[in-house]
């Protein structure tokens, strides 16, 4: 996950990532996928340059993301996604640990396949 992490917010220090898996090396064109344990805290992205999809993998956590102009507070549990369109910047709040999938589509791969 390619993040800008913010160092406080409201509390909460950054957010850490510690890559398990990744599809780095493979010859994927226009699509990456990684796995990540992720510590709770803030984590702050720029405009995405593809369309990000993130699932969360692991036990309930409470926090929030904002994408854009909208913003959800939520519980997310196993199985639950947030998906950041090509060119939204995003911060997530999460208040726990877990276990993230992050899958990067390219704008070019999205617009071929549909």
């Amino acid at each position: 996950m390619h993040a800008t992490v913010r160092t406080k917010f409201d509390g909460f220090g950054e957010m850490g990532f510690s890559a398990r898996a990744s599809s780095v090396g493979r010859a994927w064109s226009g699509f990456e996928a990684a796995t990540y344990d992720v510590t709770s805290g803030i984590a702050e992205r720029g405009p995405a340059a593809a369309h990000i999809l993130i699932m969360h993998l692991s036990a309930p956590v409470p926090g929030s993301c904002r994408c854009g102009d909208a913003m959800s507070t939520r519980t997310m549990g196993s199985g639950n996604m947030d998906l950041v369109p090509l060119g939204c910047a995003a911060t997530w709040l999460d208040e726990g640990p877990g276990h993230v999938l992050n899958v990067r589509i390219s704008g070019a791969l999205l617009a071929s396949a549909a």
